[in-house]
C-alpha cells in the first residue's frame, strides 16, 4: 500500500507500462460499444460489469434504457451515484423518474470527475456497498472509469484486503489513464482516513 505521494512511484511505473496496450483496449472497447449501443445490440450502460458477482456491479453514466436493461440482467436494488450529472439537469431528473419508476433506491454523492473530491462521500459510498441488505447495488459515475475506479479500488482494499497496487491494476483495465498520476495521489493522501471513516461507521 502507498502510505504517502512519494510511495507511489511503483504504482506509477506499472500505469505507464500497461498505457500502450491498455489505452488501445479502452478505445477500441469503447467504439465497439458505441457501435452495438448504436446497432440496437446492447442496452447495456458503458463499462458495465461486475464488482462482485450477484451483489456489486460498476458501470458508466445511466439512461432509463440502460437502468431498465441492468434491473432486468441483474435486479439491482439500489444505485450509487458518484456524480454522473449535474444536479437538476435533464439527464438528471430523467433518471430519477426512472429510478422511481423501478423502485430503486439512489444514493447521489457527488466528487470530482478526476476521482478527488471530499473523501466523507467515499465513505458514505462504501457504507452502502457493504450493505448486504442494498444488494444488488449498482456504483456509477459519468466515464465509469475514475470516480468509480477509486470506489472500486478502496472496496477491494478494504474490505476484500486486495493490495493497492492490484486494485490500481484493474482500475487502469477498467478506463482510468494509465498515467493520470492525480488519483494514486489521492488515494495515497485519504486511504487510511476512508477507512478508518468506514470502520467508525
Amino acid at each position: 500500500m502507498c502510505g504517502r505521494v512519494s510511495g507511489c512511484k511503483k504504482e506509477l511505473a506499472l500505469g505507464k507500462a500497461l498505457k500502450g496496450r491498455v489505452y488501445w483496449q479502452r478505445r477500441l472497447a469503447h467504439a465497439w460499444w458505441r457501435v452495438r449501443r448504436a446497432m440496437g445490440l446492447t442496452k447495456e450502460p458503458r463499462r458495465f460489469g461486475a464488482v462482485v458477482e450477484g451483489k456489486i456491479y460498476r458501470s458508466g453514466r445511466l439512461d432509463p434504457v440502460s437502468l431498465g436493461c441492468v434491473v432486468e440482467k441483474v435486479g439491482i436494488r439500489t444505485v450509487v451515484d458518484l456524480g454522473a450529472f449535474v444536479d437538476g439537469s435533464a439527464e438528471d431528473i430523467a433518471i430519477k423518474e426512472a429510478i422511481e419508476k423501478f423502485g430503486l433506491i439512489r444514493h447521489v454523492f457527488r466528487l470530482r470527475g478526476t476521482g478527488g473530491g471530499d473523501p466523507q462521500q467515499y465513505i458514505n459510498a462504501l457504507r452502502v456497498l457493504k450493505d448486504a441488505s442494498a444488494h444488488p447495488v449498482l456504483v456509477h459515475c459519468a466515464a465509469g472509469a475514475q470516480r468509480t475506479g477509486v470506489c472500486v479500488l478502496l472496496y477491494r482494499h478494504i474490505f476484500e484486503g486486495v493490495a493497492v497496487r492490484e486494485a490500481y491494476r484493474e482500475t487502469i483495465e477498467c478506463g482510468h489513464p494509465a498515467s493520470e498520476w492525480r488519483l494514486l495521489a489521492y488515494v495515497a493522501e485519504n486511504i487510511e482516513g476512508i477507512k478508518r471513516g468506514v470502520e467508525e461507521g
